[in-house]
């Protein structure tokens, strides 16, 4: 059997954790999905954005967090103003806080 020193079994040992941590790096960041969207040209980004000052009640109803009624004050309020000059402007909104604005901020726009 092998019999190494205190010294070998350290560097035995900090050796594999290195290769073990490489390891689980490499594997992020191969599943990893973000990394898709990293050098992704920005139309083809803002094409998976909604408009919400064109988008329907249905899919604006498919935000996270947006029922039947805020989609509805959403459209009314679009209708009402000529549309939201930025999303900022959805926490104008009673139901939009910052909590719910940030759930939906990355999926948005106005259509600038």
């Amino acid at each position: 059997m092998f019999s190494f020193s205190r010294l070998e079994r350290f560097f035995l040992l900090a050796l594999l954790a290195c290769g073990l941590s490489l390891s689980i790096i490499s594997y992020q960041n191969k599943i990893n999905p973000a990394a898709e969207f990293k050098y992704a040209d920005l139309d083809q980004i803002a094409s998976r954005l909604m408009d919400i000052n064109t988008a329907t009640l249905a899919e604006i109803e498919s935000l996270p967090g947006i029922g039947p009624v805020l989609a509805g004050d959403i459209a009314r309020y679009r209708e009402e103003k000529g549309g939201f000059n930025n999303i900022e402007e959805l926490k104008i909104l009673k139901g939009i806080g910052d909590k719910k604005f940030n759930g939906i901020k990355g999926r948005i726009t106005t259509g600038e």
